[in-house]
C-alpha cells in the first residue's frame, strides 16, 4: 500500500513530550492535567506553512483557506530532545503525551477528529540533531492524497 501526502504546516511547542513512566490509571486527573498543559502549549505555538511562512495560531485558524480538513490527514510528532536527555526506545515516542498533545491539537481546531475517519496515520520520530534549542515538540499535518 503506497500512502501519499501533501505537508500543509507544522506546528511548533515550547513543550516536551514526556514518556508517561509514571503510568496510566483507571484515575482520569493526570491525563486531564497533561491535556491542560498541552492545550495552553498549543494556544502559545507557531505555525510554519509549507511555504514557509510562519504565522500565529490564530492567523492560521482565521485563514480564509483553513477550516479542519475534511479529508484524511497525517500527524508527524517530533521529540526534539534537549541538553542531556536520551533517545528512547523507538516504541515509546507515541506512547508518551502525545495523545494529549493530539487531542488538545483537535480542540484547537487544527484537524477535526483523530479518529481513523480523519486520522490516515501518525508518526512518532526523535530528533537530537539540535539539542541547544531542545526540548521542544513538533507536529506535521499532511493531508493524505488518496
Amino acid at each position: 500500500m503506497e500512502l501519499k501526502s501533501d505537508l500543509v504546516a507544522t506546528i511548533y511547542l515550547d513543550k516536551k513530550l514526556d514518556n508517561g513512566n509514571q503510568g496510566r490509571t483507571k484515575h482520569w486527573s493526570s491525563a486531564a492535567r497533561s491535556r491542560a498543559a498541552w492545550k495552553k502549549a498549543v494556544d502559545g505555538c507557531w505555525i510554519k506553512m509549507k511555504n514557509g511562512n510562519e504565522l500565529h495560531p490564530d492567523d492560521y485558524l482565521e485563514c480564509a483557506n483553513h477550516s479542519p480538513s475534511q479529508s484524511r490527514t497525517g500527524l508527524v510528532v517530533t521529540r526534539h530532545l534537549g541538553k542531556g536527555e536520551r533517545l528512547w526506545d523507538m516504541d515509546s515516542v507515541l506512547r508518551s503525551s502525545a495523545k494529549e498533545l493530539i487531542d488538545s491539537i483537535v480542540e484547537a481546531g487544527y484537524i477535526k477528529d483523530d479518529s481513523p475517519k480523519y486520522v490516515a496515520w501518525v508518526v512518532g520520530l526523535q530528533d537530537d540533531s539540535n539539542r541547544a534549542a531542545g526540548p521542544y515538540t513538533t507536529v506535521e499535518i499532511h493531508e493524505v492524497i488518496e
